[in-house]
């Protein structure tokens, strides 16, 4: 998405941009590796039959119909490839927001799921699939366009068939703008990063900036827990303390705000037009946050990398409480 328009035109978007940004910063992680995934059968949902239309459902000794009144939009973290053209989704968000009641809140979805990935062949139609780590997704397709339409068919896959209405992906070189933009962000530290200095100990305070906030949610390997679950924890810790500082701040009204929407506009690529942008915007202004919702599962290590298997009935209640309402006849 290029935007074109004038900066009267840029403050409806300055908020969605904003957030993406804020769940990038927090979640996008950096692997440099390409994730082995072996070809499998597709269907990953073994006895959990999805609803035939999708419409309406029994579950939890009730039935469950469709909430109308939910819109979604899927935030999408990439970066190339050491040493290759392929790009991966390295952080994934489901945006939930219900209409009816002015709330959001944020499925926040582990990359390394194993999950059906439709390929792209040269036609750029679909061809097959294979279960593998769900950031290979976005390894598929001759564009940005392509491999987003492929990432929110694999969400879709592994969230039962849910309607996502809008992607929006950012790179990571635009992590550092928004941070520095609000003029850092003030931490505790979980861990010791001497990568960053020696007094960034654990339980020391920093105010981050720049590079400082990547590599506070991006470290892993260097750490004494290097697990990827214990840099979730870190990553949740930080986007409050962003989230209160973004919302908080008079350095993102006027000018500094274009300027930074502008600074990161090279770096994004959605299917929104300006108005639905804008409509968004007014929406999320009303709408009270609920906070990060994960998808509960287990790490094990692969035949090289790590899998992360989620919980089937944590996910078929995810789905049901966040996209359906109970029926009332």
């Amino acid at each position: 998405m290029q935007i074109r328009t004038g900066k009267k035109a840029l403050y409806p978007v300055i908020c969605i941009v904003g957030i993406a940004l804020l769940l990038i910063s927090v979640f996008g992680l950096i692997d440099y590796m390409v994730n082995k995934a072996e070809n499998a059968d597709s269907n990953i949902y073994g006895d959990n039959i999805p609803p035939d239309d999708g419409a309406r459902i029994f579950y939890d000794s009730d039935w469950y119909e469709l909430n109308k009144k939910i819109s979604t939009m899927l935030v999408i973290g990439v970066d190339e490839l050491a040493g290759s053209d392929s790009k991966q989704s390295d952080f994934l968000a489901l945006v939930v927001m219900n209409d009816s009641e002015k709330t959001f809140k944020i499925l926040h979805l582990n990359r390394d799921t194993m999950t059906s990935i439709p390929t792209i062949n040269v036609d750029g139609k679909t061809a097959n699939s294979f279960i593998g780590q769900l950031a290979l997704a976005h390894t598929y397709g001759k564009d940005e366009t392509q491999r987003c339409k492929n990432t929110v068919s694999a969400v879709k896959n592994l969230l039962y068939n849910v309607d996502i209405d809008h992607y929006l992906s950012l790179t990571m070189d635009a992590i550092p703008i928004l941070n520095d933009a609000v003029g850092g962000v003030t931490v505790e530290l979980m861990d010791d990063l001497y990568e960053l200095g020696d007094d960034f100990t654990k339980g020391s305070t920093h105010t981050l900036m720049g590079r400082q906030a990547l590599v506070y949610v991006r470290a892993r390997s260097s750490l004494e827990d290097s697990t990827n679950l214990h840099r979730m924890e870190r990553q949740r810790q930080y986007i409050e303390a962003l989230f209160n500082q973004y919302f908080g701040t008079d350095k993102i009204s006027g000018l500094n705000v274009v300027d930074t929407l502008l600074s990161v506009n090279e770096y994004m690529a959605s299917d929104f037009t300006v108005q639905q942008l804008s409509t968004l915007n007014n929406k999320l202004s009303e709408y009270e946050y609920q906070g990060i919702i994960p998808l509960d599962g287990e790490a094990v290590l692969g035949d090289t990398y790590m899998e992360y298997y989620v919980d089937e009935s944590a996910v078929q209640e995810i789905v049901i409480n966040l996209f359906y309402k109970k029926c009332t006849d």
